[in-house]
């Protein structure tokens, strides 16, 4: 009996010392991931094209967005793991010495501090972890950028495409003199209102833990068409990007003297590839230490990597320089 009653006492306490998910069996990889994931990151590598396929096998998202902000920083401590049934949650406390935003005309914002951020890690159908989506905001070390490039970059009329870019080049090349605003800054803008139900033209804003972090057209067929890092230009369906999505609609400013009307589904389909058999410029690579030797030419884009692969569309080609709708004419 004294036995018997000893291996009870054991089970009971093995399992209250389990910890409570089937990730029990996959702490180490959730870690690694993890770890892994914020080395990649660190580097730079998804903001450019190139070096996609370093990440792909970390992350469950299939699109990079083509990021307008993003947080420099001088380090990171990863923390122990927390368990939950059907995922892993993983903080990291990244030391942030600036931050760079396309909606400041990319200039520093001198911003000093400790950000916390919970990255969470899923097993996929093929059984093994990923990283989980809405994607975070780039995190890159200091020492593996230029600061004076990347504000360039991030600048609206630079070369690299940027999402709210995209969207304000559309925008005013149809005629709508608009200020620029980062993708930080539509949710709580005058010049957009939300809507419950999109129709093309109205923007697509996705949120990550109620923040935006990218933005694209809605088209006439449904889709979004937006722009990313890893695939360029691409018309997709609203799933391909995680988290919440909001519609917001032009509050109509008055038109400069060529505007007749808002971007419309014509406008917008000049970027789809199954309306053009040719394709878009992909979004140049934001500039870091280890791509500036791109120098000006442009990346070719690369089809994004993983088992979830829901964009209903192939990155297309234009040979325009600059994806935008023809300005209406006089």
């Amino acid at each position: 009996m004294r036995a018997l009653a000893g291996l009870v006492v054991v089970t009971l306490l093995a399992a209250l010392v389990r910890p409570p998910s089937s990730f029990g069996q996959t702490t180490p990889s959730a870690l690694t991931i993890v770890r892994r994931f914020c080395q990649v990151d660190g580097t730079g590598s998804r903001l450019h094209p190139r070096r996609w396929a370093t990440v792909a096998p970390l992350v469950s998202w299939t699109l990079e967005p083509a990021w307008d902000h993003v947080r420099i920083i001088s380090g990171y401590q990863i923390n122990s793991p927390r368990f939950f049934d059907d995922h892993v949650e993983i903080g990291v406390d990244y030391t942030v010495i600036h931050q760079i935003d396309a909606g400041d005309q990319g200039e520093v914002n001198d911003a000093p501090q400790i950000e916390s951020v919970r990255l969470r890690v899923e097993v996929d159908n093929d059984g093994q972890p990923r990283m989980a989506g809405p994607p975070p905001v780039p995190h890159v070390f200091a020492t593996h950028l230029e600061e004076a490039a990347l504000r360039a970059s991030l600048r609206p009329s630079s070369e690299y495409l940027s999402d709210s870019a995209f969207v304000w080049r559309m925008l005013t090349d149809a005629g709508w003199a608009i200020p620029f605003q980062s993708v930080s800054q539509l949710r709580g803008s005058s010049v957009f209102a939300p809507v419950e139900t999109p129709a093309a033209g109205d923007l697509a804003v996705f949120l990550a833990a109620e923040v935006p972090y990218h933005v694209g057209f809605v088209t006439a067929d449904g889709l979004v068409a937006s722009a990313t890092i890893n695939a360029g230009l691409m018309q997709t369906s609203a799933d391909a990007f995680d988290g919440a999505v909001i519609y917001l609609r032009l509050v109509q400013p008055a038109p400069s003297p060529v505007a007749t009307t808002a971007p419309d589904a014509q406008d917008i389909e000049a970027v789809s590839p199954a309306r053009s058999p040719t394709a878009a410029p992909s979004p140049r690579p934001i500039a870091t230490k280890s791509n500036r030797a791109a120098g000006k030419k442009m990346m070719k884009s690369r089809k994004p990597n993983g088992r979830r692969r829901r964009p209903t569309a192939k990155p297309h080609r234009h040979p325009q320089p600059r994806a935008t709708p023809t300005p209406v004419a006089n």
